[in-house]
C-alpha cells in the first residue's frame, strides 16, 4: 500500500484578455521544458503533452468538465456485457501530409502500445484481447473481462493515433522500432496544427493545419518559448516578449495581480500534490507498511500548503474531489500526528542512532518554486521524527529519467 501526500492542484494562467476572438496572428507562450520527443505515446513526458494536443489526435477527448466526447471517432457503442467497444471514425480526416485517415492507423497504434511495456498507457491495455479494424472507418476492440474507466483512459494519457503509414516501415529488412523513427522529430498528426521546428533549449514552433477537421484554427501560429526557470519567464511575459506565461509559481501570483492589464485566472484542475515511495527495485525502509504510515503522520499538511501552496486547500483524502466519481470523501489521509510516528519508526527496528537519525532517503522533484519550497519543509518535518532527508531538484526530462530509472 502506498501512502501519498494530496492536494488539490490550482492551474494558474496569466494573460491579457483581449474581447472577442479575432482570426490570425501568433501566439508566444512561455513554456516549462522540452519534450523528450514528438512521439506522444511512447514515454512518459510532461512537458511534451502539453504540446502534442495540438499536433495530434485521440479517438475520444474530455471536455472541461471530464466527459467523455468525440474526437476520431464520432460515434461508438459499448456491448452490454461491456467487452466490446465499436468506434465509428469521421470521415474525410487527413493527416498533415494529405494521407487520409483510416481505422488502420488506430489499431496500429494500439497494437503499439500493447506491445511496448514502458508506453504509459500499456498498463489500461492488458486487458484487451483484440484490436480489429472490419472496414477502413470502423475500429472493433475486445476486452478479455469488463474494465469500467477504460474509455476514460483512451481519452487521457498516452493514447494519441500515430500515422501507420510513416511509422510502420523497415530499414534494412528489420522493422524500424517506434522509438526510433525520424518523425519522433518532425511529427505528422492530424491535430489543429502542424509541427513547424524544435530549436532544443530555445522554441518549439507551429501552423495552423486549415484542414483540422473540427475546423481552421483562429491562430496562424503558436511559439513554445522553452524557459524554464518561473522568474526569467515573469520577466519575459512582463516585458511583451511573450503572451501567455505557462510556467508561473504560485508565489509571483500576487505580483501579477498588481500589473495593469494582467488578469490572473485560476482554475481548478483535477489533480494533487503527491509524495511517492520507491519499494520496487531497491531495498528501503519503506517496504514496511509502519514506516509508510509514520511518514504520513509526520507531515504536518496545513504548515505545507500555507507556506508553499497557498491556492486550493488541504486534501482531506487521497483523490482530487475535482472528479467526484472517482473520490470518496470515507478514505482519509493518516493524521499530523509526530508522537504516533516515532512510535510506529521504533516498531518497525529503526530507531534514533547517536546523530538522532534513524535513517537517510533521498527525495526528488522538479525544478519549479513550490516543488521546492515544498520540499524543503517536507525535508523539516521528517528530520524531527529522525530521518534525514537528502534533496535532489532536477530539470523535468531529467526527473523523469531518474525516476523510471530509480
Amino acid at each position: 500500500m502506498k501512502k501519498l501526500l494530496v492536494f488539490v492542484l490550482l492551474l494558474v494562467f496569466a494573460f491579457a484578455f483581449a474581447g472577442e476572438p479575432k482570426k490570425g496572428g501568433t501566439l508566444v507562450i512561455a513554456y516549462w521544458g522540452d519534450p523528450i520527443s514528438f512521439n506522444p505515446d511512447a514515454k512518459i513526458d510532461d512537458a511534451g503533452s502539453g504540446i502534442y494536443g495540438c499536433i495530434f489526435s485521440r479517438l475520444v477527448a474530455l471536455d472541461t468538465d471530464y466527459n467523455v466526447i468525440p474526437d476520431l471517432a464520432e460515434s461508438w457503442e459499448v456491448s452490454e456485457d461491456g467487452l466490446t467497444y465499436t468506434f465509428h471514425l469521421r470521415k474525410g480526416v487527413k493527416w498533415h501530409d494529405g494521407h487520409p485517415l483510416t481505422s488502420a492507423d488506430v489499431v496500429w497504434t494500439f497494437k503499439q502500445i500493447m506491445s511496448h511495456k514502458e508506453a504509459p498507457a500499456n498498463r489500461h491495455f492488458r486487458d484487451v484481447e483484440s484490436v480489429e479494424a472490419p472496414d477502413d472507418y470502423t475500429v472493433v476492440i475486445k476486452l478479455k473481462k469488463p474494465y469500467a474507466p477504460f474509455l476514460g483512459f483512451l481519452a487521457w494519457y498516452g493514447t494519441y493515433i500515430m500515422p501507420k503509414h510513416l511509422y510502420d516501415i523497415t530499414e534494412n529488412g528489420s522493422p524500424v522500432d517506434w522509438l526510433n523513427n525520424p518523425h519522433n522529430q518532425n511529427p505528422v498528426g492530424t491535430g489543429p496544427f502542424k509541427f513547424v521546428e524544435w530549436v532544443k533549449g530555445d522554441h518549439v514552433t507551429l501552423e495552423k493545419n486549415p484542414d483540422y477537421f473540427l475546423g481552421e484554427p483562429y491562430l496562424d501560429r503558436i511559439v513554445f518559448k522553452i524557459i524554464p526557470d518561473e522568474n526569467t519567464a515573469l520577466q519575459a511575459f512582463l516585458n511583451g516578449e511573450v503572451d501567455y506565461d505557462g510556467n508561473v509559481s504560485r508565489a509571483q501570483i500576487d505580483t501579477l495581480k498588481r500589473v495593469p492589464g494582467v488578469v490572473v485566472y485560476l482554475k481548478p484542475g483535477p489533480s494533487r500534490y503527491y509524495m511517492g515511495f520507491n519499494v520496487n527495485r531497491r531495498e528501503s525502509p519503506f517496504h514496511d507498511k509502519k514506516v509508510r504510515f509514520a511518514v504520513a503522520h509526520a507531515l504536518n499538511r496545513e504548515e505545507i500548503f500555507k507556506k508553499a501552496i497557498k491556492y486550493g486547500q488541504v486534501a482531506e483524502g487521497f483523490y482530487t474531489p475535482a472528479i467526484p466519481w472517482a473520490y470518496n470523501p470515507n478514505a482519509k489521509i493518516p493524521e499530523y500526528n509526530p508522537e504516533l510516528a516515532e512510535k510506529l519508526l521504533d516498531e518497525a527496528g529503526y530507531p534514533r542512532k547517536e546523530d538522532g537519525y534513524r535513517f537517510e532517503v533521498t527525495l526528488v522533484y522538479f525544478q519549479g518554486q513550490e516543488w521546492r519550497d515544498m520540499s524543503t519543509i517536507i525535508k523539516e518535518q521528517l528530520d524531527k521524527v529522525g530521518i534525514k532527508v537528502k534533496l535532489e531538484e532536477y530539470e523535468i526530462a531529467a526527473y523523469i529519467e531518474k525516476v523510471l530509472k530509480a
